[in-house]
């Protein structure tokens, strides 16, 4: 039961998560939409919405059977880490190879991981909203 949970959570992690960025895409990056190769940001929503759908579907388990504490660690640990790791790859390796300015590093950045970035933050978030039974 624990794997189908995981393999569904994940899946819907992945859907979700390529529906909001394409949404968000529509809202603010219009233009993008059009080129050919918009496909390519769905090589990034649907294994990293996996992940947060799993981690946050994990969360909410060890929630529901009272073990307040490794829900804790596992909000705060894994969403901070994705966070981290969302911005260096945003600002580091998508930004372009023409010597990019601070401004077109964080437009990058909000392209690719705008979604990602606001899931994983609220994942934290939760976890450090999370107190300990007493």
């Amino acid at each position: 039961m624990k794997i189908l949970l995981i393999l569904v959570s994940a899946i819907a992690g992945a859907i979700l998560l390529s529906l909001l960025t394409f949404l968000f895409h529509w809202l603010c990056f219009r233009p993008a939409l059009s080129d050919g190769q918009y496909a390519l940001v769905f090589f990034v929503t649907i294994p990293f919405g996996a992940v947060l759908g799993t981690l946050s579907s994990l969360v909410r388990l060890f929630l529901s059977r009272g073990k307040t504490d490794i829900a804790r660690r596992v909000a705060v640990s894994s969403g901070g880490f994705l966070t981290i790791l969302f911005i260096l790859l945003g600002f580091f390796v998508l930004s372009g190879t023409q010597n990019p300015s601070f401004l077109e590093r964080v437009g990058a950045t909000m392209f690719w991981f705008g979604v990602p970035l606001f899931w994983s933050g609220i994942l934290t978030a939760i976890g450090l909203r999370i107190q300990n039974k007493s």
